[in-house]
């Protein structure tokens, strides 16, 4: 059986009526691991401050919860956070951190239903509906318990560039990033597949 970790305040935070990351897409995704026999639908805690700070200025994160505590608002061009953002993100970040100990404690392989996504967020700014860059904080939490080495394979329609620019600068972790065509290439990609001398 696979564990799905997941947060009930993710399915709380809502950028508005015409946004493409809605909450439905999580909530389909749960119904259906919900009624699959080789499901596990688990609800994780929310991350502590401390492995968010592990990815994040404390700065950066105060100003997020700040944001969504006076009711949300425009973070970036695409990136709308509401009341609940806060509590979500740091669930979110929660259901990464609960899949990374399974894994890590050997109890097999899990999965993190997770929002709001996290690969386009930066050290200190959230962009493309990202907030905080739950991938990362989940790597860097295998990193302190013990992981010599990370693999992060970013599967998504856009080029993950918060992991690659968070990530790249390790020689423990790597990155890679598969993507659609993309209708303007980035020139700026580098491969962080190649060896590290």
């Amino acid at each position: 059986m696979i564990p799905v970790f997941t947060h009930p305040d993710c399915l709380r935070h809502d950028p508005g009526p015409d946004h493409p990351e809605t909450p439905a897409r999580l909530r389909v995704l749960l119904e259906r691991a919900r009624r699959d026999v080789t499901a596990d639908v688990i609800e994780a805690p929310a991350a502590p401050p401390d492995a968010l700070r592990a990815v994040h200025p404390d700065s950066y994160l105060r100003s997020l919860e700040a944001m969504s505590a006076r009711g949300g608002g425009a973070l970036f061009l695409d990136t709308i956070l509401n009341d609940a953002s806060w509590a979500a993100a740091v669930g979110a970040a929660g259901a990464l951190l609960a899949a990374v100990n399974h894994a890590h404690a050997g109890r097999g392989n899990a999965f993190a239903a997770a929002r709001p996504p996290g690969h386009h967020a930066l050290a200190g700014k959230g962009m493309g509906f990202c907030l905080l860059n739950n991938v990362v904080i989940g790597a860097r939490h295998a990193q302190r318990a013990g992981r010599e080495r990370v693999l992060i394979v970013d599967w998504d329609v856009h080029h993950g560039n918060g992991t690659q620019a968070l990530m790249e600068r390790g020689h423990t972790a790597r990155v890679s990033s598969w993507r659609r065509g993309v209708e303007k290439p980035d020139h700026r990609h580098r491969s962080l597949l190649r060896p590290r001398r």
